[in-house]
Parts: C-alpha cells; sequence; structure tokens
C-alpha cells in the first residue's frame, strides 16, 4: 500500500510498512542542492515531547529555508498504511518556525524547531499534539525540500529512509507476566533451590533489549540481582535461598526504545519452609522416627513419622504484621492432628493419601504481631510432618 504526503504542492508517494526502531538511521550523499540529508534521529524531551534531529552533508542557513524549501517530517499514528495523519515543517518566514497540520492545508499547532549546529536542525513535538490523548506509538519518515533558479528549479528532494518501511517509533513500555513464584517454594521444589517464571513482551514493535530479576527479603532494602537475559518469551530463573527466606522479586524489562517496565513485588513473593529437621521443632511424646528412608519426595529429603496419638512437635514464630500466614507441611498418608496457636481452638489436620508429598496439609493466619507458639498433635497415626512455612507479610 502506499501512503501521500502532500508537501507545498509536491505529491510524495511511498509505501507505507514499519521497520525495528532507530535511533538514528544514515543516508547517503545522494541529493543534490545544501540539504541532502545525512541522518534522522529520534529522542525525547522529558516526558511529554519527542525530538526528531535531521543533519546535512553540508552547511545552511536558516533564511534558505524559503521559497519552496524546507524540512518536514511525516508521521503515521494510527497504524494505517494508507497516509500520514501529522506532518511536521521547518520554514523560514521573518526567522526559522515550525507548523505541524493535518497533511493537507489545515494547521493543527505548532512544533519548536531549533538549529542546533551549522548542519542540523532539531524538531521537538509534543505527543499529545501528535497522538491525542489515546497516545501509542508512529512510524515516521525526514524529507527535506530544496528549491532554487538554476539546478532545483523544480525542487532537490531527499528522504530518510530513501526506501520503505517506514521507521518505528516505539513509545509502549514493555510487558511483564509474573508466572510462577511458587509460595511455599514446596510446591515446585523439593530443596531451598527453586525456579521463578515469568514472561516478557513488547508490544510496541521494537523488541526487548534486557531483562533482569532481582529479590530482597520481603520488608527490607537493598535488590540483589538473580538473574538477566536478552530475549523476549517465557523465561525461568533457578533462585538459590536458604530455609525460612521470605523473599520477594521485581523483574525489570526495557525494550530496544529504552521504555521500561518494572514489576510489582507483591505480586512476586516466596516463601521458603523451615524443614521438619530443624532444631527450632521441638518433638515429644513416643512414636517420632526420622526416616531414612523413602524421603526422595520431601523437602529437604527428610521427615518426621509417628503412628502415636498424643505426640507433639512444637516451635515458634513471630510475626510484624497482622493475618500472617502459617503452613504446615506433611503427607501422604492416612494419619490426623490438630494444631493449636498459643493454645486457641484445635485446628484439624488431615493427611490424603492421594495427593503429592510435601503438600500443604494445614494452612492457618495468626492474628496480632508478636511471637505464637504451634503445637501439632497427632491424632491418629501414621503422621508425616514435613516441615513449615511462615510468611511474615
Amino acid at each position: 500500500m502506499s501512503a501521500v504526503l502532500l508537501v507545498a504542492g509536491l505529491l510524495v508517494v511511498l509505501t507505507v510498512t514499519a521497520s525495528a526502531h532507530e535511533d538514528v538511521r544514515k543516508d547517503g550523499n545522494d541529493t543534490r542542492g545544501p540539504l541532502d540529508l545525512r541522518s534522522a534521529g529520534v529522542g525525547h524531551k522529558g516526558a511529554g515531547s519527542v525530538t526528531h534531529t535531521l543533519s546535512t552533508f553540508t552547511s545552511w542557513k536558516p533564511k534558505l529555508l524559503q521559497k519552496g524549501s524546507y524540512f518536514a517530517l511525516g508521521f503515521d499514528t494510527d497504524n494505517n498504511a494508507a497516509d500520514f495523519e501529522r506532518c511536521a515543517f521547518a520554514l523560514y518566514k521573518e526567522g526559522l518556525h515550525g507548523q505541524l497540520t493535518n497533511c493537507g492545508r489545515r494547521q493543527v499547532g505548532t512544533v519548536d524547531v531549533r538549529k542546533t549546529g551549522p548542519k542540523s536542525i532539531e524538531f521537538t513535538v509534543g505527543l499529545r499534539k501528535l497522538l491525542g490523548s489515546g497516545g501509542g506509538d508512529y512510524r515516521w519518515e525526514a524529507f527535506s525540500f530544496y528549491r532554487n533558479a538554476h539546478g532545483c528549479a523544480k525542487a532537490c528532494s531527499d528522504s530518510v529512509p530513501n526506501h520503505p518501511p517506514l521507521l518505528l517509533h516505539d513509545l509502549t513500555p514493555p510487558q511483564v507476566t509474573p508466572r510462577s513464584f511458587p509460595d511455599p517454594t514446596t510446591n515446585v521444589s523439593a530443596d531451598t533451590t527453586f525456579p521463578v517464571e515469568f514472561g516478557v513482551s513488547d508490544n510496541g514493535g521494537s523488541g526487548i533489549a534486557s531483562w533482569k530479576v532481582r529479590q530482597r527479603r520481603v520488608h527490607g532494602t537493598g535488590w540483589t540481582p538473580v538473574g538477566h537475559g536478552t530475549d523476549g518469551g517465557h523465561q525461568s530463573v533457578d533462585v538459590d535461598a536458604a530455609e525460612g527466606d521470605q523473599l520477594e522479586f521485581q523483574v525489570i524489562a526495557v525494550d530496544r526504545q529504552g521504555n521500561r517496565t518494572a514489576s510489582v513485588p507483591n505480586d512476586a513473593h516466596v516463601t521458603v519452609p523451615i524443614d521438619d529437621a530443624d532444631p527450632s521443632i521441638t518433638y515429644s511424646g513416643a512414636g517420632w522416627t526420622a526416616p531414612s528412608a523413602g524421603n526422595g519426595g520431601y523437602f529437604e529429603r527428610t521427615r518426621h513419622h509417628s503412628v502415636v496419638n498424643g505426640a507433639t512437635a512444637s516451635f515458634s514464630v513471630t510475626s510484624t504484621v497482622p493475618n500472617a500466614r502459617l503452613r504446615i507441611l506433611g503427607g501422604p498418608g492416612n494419619g490426623g492432628a490438630t494444631m493449636t496457636v498459643d493454645g486457641g481452638t484445635p485446628v484439624p489436620i488431615t493427611e490424603d493419601p492421594s495427593v503429592p508429598r510435601r503438600d500443604v496439609v494445614a494452612n492457618v493466619t495468626v492474628g496480632s504481631p508478636g511471637t505464637h507458639d504451634v503445637v501439632v498433635t497427632v491424632s491418629s497415626g501414621p503422621f508425616n510432618l514435613d516441615g513449615y512455612g511462615f510468611s511474615d507479610y
């Protein structure tokens, strides 16, 4: 398909498709006259404006941009390959000035144009004027037109790019999609190394330049990098942690235009459990054993096993926020137990022989901040305890 740019009576017909974003596109010394374009570039001035800088092979004076000579930019703002929606012009009439038009006869605004060097000019365009309130991306092309009474009487024109496709200016930040931040980690891992999974994509069209994953303790300060890459799509990063860690993760993605997206850490919390073999758990009563075999599916490959009613496992947790989560890990089996927090109402625990090992067999909240005493009491054997996870967030 083609677009038509109306520039002071000249019809310029070109094929309109999009290429990947480039900050600067160079052009050859291929046109007569002093306005032969050497390069065209794009950048930003603050959050609300874009800049386009055009350079030439030879020097020129502002007064040259009169009597049919000027620089121009064509903008495709609706991803419609039929035409340009906005055109910007650098002209001279009692001084250098810019116009923004509908690419026809109607002016829709002004453009700040400045000569930034002997061979360069800069256009600054407000994004709202260019794209409207909805924003978006755009495709663009740069032009120069020079007329004199001699070799360029019918105009010597140049464009960047000289051939399709148009250049793409990507203003859309990349997208980060959290996929799997296993909480507790025993959902996917039998030890303290576990994968976190997420997706990165760029709907603006320039492509992903880089991404990184970083972690910190919940309520902590300072981030530690744990992974990075340059590809879009589904990603998986293996994380090494320690028992009892409460971690939050953030993914930062940057596209080739420099647009940046950072995920929200609250969407990616992970608790690493305390293993049943940890000395913080006190076992009492007859019948607790720590089998040496058959532990392959359990967290840290250990478990405590009891067939004696009344056997207890006790430990304490300390919360700093209301309604912190406490989870008991166990199973599979036909046993049962009860759990009390601070001597409150017993919560029944029933193991199921059909569920995977290292399953969450109890999930409660502890109401107020402070230290809380937890007791698990076997009510029917055989009962398997694989540890506990405490999420203070």
